[in-house]
């Protein structure tokens, strides 16, 4: 396999390291991970309560059951001290025990108490929701939605992200698009309420709906970059073309938008426009010069288009930030030596390759350039004595040995 088909196989491993960069890139049916509504610490009002012998057994009896992983039994326990003694430290315990024991109907009781005895606190509200809006039970969330939106405009725009992203994993998808549709009409200056009906239609397949909505979003909201990722997302499936031309116009207006041309250079790659997202991505490292997954891309990119000084120069600086997979930097820099024929120092580096993924290709490839060099014997010599640590490695050897052999006419031997 030569330089540019590795090169190839590994773009995606480095698109996927550079999508953290410093944030994921929406998915088309879930777009944004944004935080929940955040909500002002306070003291609630708690109960007097008396120790009594029976409190204590059902509270140690929950303790024990949870620590022993009787989950189901520490739900019942802890929903059965929440109800006797309303506090509403007891009524969060019990919903979190019964979430994580996946009792939902134990969850959904202690955490409309948990909101009974906290009606203020946004938290167990919106754990009532989510429980009705995962139940299907959109009607009835509908009051608590309702208050929670009009209560406080600043808070506002977080209730719509947080609903949308519990609207697109609702089994109905065409109700739950009425529904978001509906809640959000009242506010049509609001960017996160366009935001939140174009992430459930999209979720929806309703494309059209989906663009003139998340369009609507952007232009409230012009900087906002979530919006400008999932509007390239819903254009590129219909057309690479139409994605591509709306990322650089909004570049050109937001030169500073580091998700979006992240976004814009990972699509240029997989459209093979490798120079010009060479260009992007260095772009990208006047934000970050010191991000060892953007100098990598860069060295790739530029390994593809066999510049190979630039692209040992940055894979070197890559492995000086501490990449987190020092190897495949490695296995890199052997093959760009071996393509400019200094197959010592190829040589040097494919044996720096530790144990990992990449140590037998690194081993066939010092095979392969001894072979080149007219030194098979010692080629199928060195394969032979590899170490391996399964069946399936030696099995992967010998075909390695056997097409060296195919290479130079032994077809009887190989």
């Amino acid at each position: 396999m030569n330089v540019r088909n590795n090169v190839l196989a590994s773009m995606v491993i480095v698109l996927a390291a550079c999508a953290q960069l410093p944030g994921k890139s929406p998915a088309l049916a879930e777009p944004a991970k944004p935080a929940k509504p955040v909500e002002v610490a306070k003291t609630p009002d708690l109960p007097k309560i008396d120790l009594s012998s029976q409190i204590l057994y059902e509270f140690l009896l929950a303790e024990v059951a949870g620590q022993r992983g009787n989950l189901g039994l520490a739900s019942d326990a802890y929903l059965d001290l929440a109800k006797i003694t309303r506090d509403p430290r007891l009524a969060k315990r019990a919903t979190e025990v019964g979430l994580y024991s996946r009792r939902l109907p134990q969850a959904f009781e202690a955490a409309k108490l948990w909101n009974e005895l906290e009606p203020d606190a946004d938290t167990p509200r919106q754990t009532v929701v989510a429980l009705l809006v995962s139940a299907g039970k959109l009607e009835q969330a509908r009051p608590l939605l309702v208050q929670m939106i009009a209560s406080d405009a600043g808070s506002r725009m977080q209730v719509f992200l947080y609903l949308g992203n519990l609207l697109i994993k609702h089994t109905d998808k065409a109700a739950a698009l009425v529904f978001i549709k509906d809640l959000a009409q009242t506010y049509p200056a609001v960017p996160e309420a366009h935001f939140a009906v174009a992430q459930v239609a999209g979720s929806a397949e309703q494309m059209d709906v989906a663009l003139a909505e998340v369009r609507e979003a952007g232009r409230l909201s012009p900087e906002w970059e979530v919006a400008a990722l999932f509007q390239g997302q819903l254009l590129q499936h219909i057309s690479s073309a139409q994605a591509i031309e709306f990322y650089k116009t909004y570049l050109k207006r937001n030169d500073r938008a580091r998700e979006v041309r992240l976004a814009y250079a990972r699509l240029l790659v997989s459209e093979k426009n490798y120079t010009v997202a060479r260009e992007e991505f260095k772009q990208l490292l006047q934000t970050f010069p010191d991000q060892a997954d953007v100098v990598f891309a860069v060295g790739l990119l530029s390994l593809q288009l066999d510049e190979y000084d630039a692209a040992e120069a940055y894979l070197k600086q890559a492995l000086a930030l501490q990449y987190k997979d020092e190897n495949v930097v490695y296995l890199y820099l052997g093959q760009l030596n071996e393509e400019r024929k200094k197959f010592d120092e190829a040589a040097r580096w494919y044996g720096s390759v530790g144990a990992s993924e990449q140590y037998l290709p690194a081993q066939m490839r010092i095979a392969g350039m001894l072979a080149k060099q007219g030194k098979l014997d010692d080629a199928r010599q060195y394969l032979q004595q590899v170490a391996v640590q399964s069946n399936q490695q030696r099995v992967q050897l010998v075909q390695a040995e056997a097409q060296l052999l195919r290479e130079v006419k032994k077809y009887q031997t190989a």
